[in-house]
């Protein structure tokens, strides 16, 4: 996808008197797919073959030539911002929360990986990186932290938290990632504007109604069924989140 984002296209179109709404470039199911058209991202890394938000899934995205990585943040007691999807880690049948125990104590039961230490394997890559935010409180630090890197050009910042959206800054660009496509999704993204918008996939994306009325970028996917992924390509979307980029890649490649 290029850097002619929502946000700045309904801008143009607002002060050109248009009446602007959002818009989507390819509103049409179509029997085929392209892979020069759609960006391609791991999800988590690649979760499935390495580990969620791992460095070795994060080099495994980079050895499949992947346009870029998702990843999910949080905080840790002691202010420390670390890489996770779930909001504690299990070890031993223990469970430690993220939000309330110190990094050094998570580290000894786990790889969790600081932040600022995937940053400084990003910043060598020619990737895109979408940060997804779990908590408010990390985003002001994170966003600092790509700042001082000088890679909003390179991030996309996503939540499923309509309340997080007034905190990103207007330099990088937003996604939202929602969990439904119907019309409660899209009633949630009033007075958000973000540039994307992504929501899991569900088996009902080829309705004619879906199609017709609801205007998605692309799509985060669990699924590794190919029946499943062939139907999201069919769609024809600007990128897509998957867990197994590399079936996504032989599909595309086979036709």
């Amino acid at each position: 996808m290029g850097k002619v984002t929502r946000r700045r296209f309904l801008g143009a179109l607002g002060s050109a008197g248009v009446l602007a709404g959002t818009y989507k470039l390819d509103d049409e199911v179509t029997g085929g797919y392209s892979e020069s058209d759609m960006s391609l991202i791991g999800h988590r890394g690649v979760s499935g073959l390495e580990s969620d938000n791992s460095m070795d899934g994060f080099r495994r995205a980079a050895d499949l030539e992947l346009d870029g990585v998702e990843t999910d943040l949080r905080t840790t007691r002691d202010n420390k911002l670390v890489l996770s999807h779930d909001p504690f880690i299990v070890s031993d049948e223990d469970l430690h929360v993220i939000s309330t125990t110190d990094y050094s104590e998570l580290i000894k039961h786990s790889d969790l990986v600081l932040f600022s230490d995937f940053l400084d394997w990003f910043e060598t890559q020619d990737m895109e990186l979408y940060t997804e935010f779990k908590a408010t409180e990390s985003i002001d630090p994170a966003i600092q932290m790509m700042e001082e890197r000088r890679l909003s050009e390179n991030v996309t910042l996503m939540s499923l938290m309509p309340s997080h959206f007034e905190f990103f800054p207007d330099e990088f660009e937003t996604a939202f990632a929602g969990s439904i496509t119907s019309r409660i999704m899209f009633e949630r993204l009033e007075g958000i504007n973000p540039d994307y918008i992504i929501p899991h996939y569900l088996p009902f994306i080829n309705s004619t109604e879906h199609v017709s009325g609801d205007q998605i970028d692309g799509y985060w996917m669990l699924s590794e069924k190919t029946e499943d992924i062939r139907d999201v390509l069919r769609t024809n979307p600007d990128m897509l989140i998957s867990n197994r980029p590399d079936i996504v890649n032989r599909i595309i490649k086979s036709g």
